[in-house]
């Protein structure tokens, strides 16, 4: 267990020395510990999320797909592959936060079994996620 004495350091922007002390996984014995100052630089890491309102759906139902910290403004394409592998392409675009919603409605014929849902920058096909779903 880490604790921090310097609950201060909440800026992406900081760089500072911060006093630790570490202590026992359960912290059954706080006073037992070692005290260290540790330099480091606070980095944000900021990573894209894709996300559907369900885990599993029914044949006809709406998907609803959904994605933050994704390039502002720009075209993305999404690639939903049934679990009988047909694919099935749509696009959509963000909006200035970089976040984006489509409805994807699940063939009433479609198979049941996994869907993945892949989507990329339309114009970077590398910067690219994925999540699963399934219909039942």
């Amino acid at each position: 267990m880490i604790k921090y004495l310097n609950d201060e350091v909440k800026s992406s922007a900081q760089a500072n020395d911060l006093l630790l002390k570490m202590t026992d996984k359960n912290n059954y014995n706080p006073s037992v510990g070692i005290w260290a100052y540790v330099n480091f630089v606070y980095i944000e890491l900021d990573f894209t999320t894709l996300l559907t309102d369900k885990e599993e759906y029914q044949q006809g139902e709406n998907a609803t797909i959904s994605g933050t910290r994704w390039p502002a403004s720009s075209a993305l394409t999404l690639n939903i592959t049934r679990s009988d592998k047909i694919v099935d392409q749509i696009t959509t675009s963000t909006n200035a936060n970089g976040d984006f919603t489509k409805i994807y409605q699940v063939p009433y014929n479609g198979s049941l079994g996994k869907y993945n849902v892949t989507v990329y920058v339309t114009d970077n096909p590398a910067d690219t996620d994925e999540i699963d779903f399934f219909v039942v």
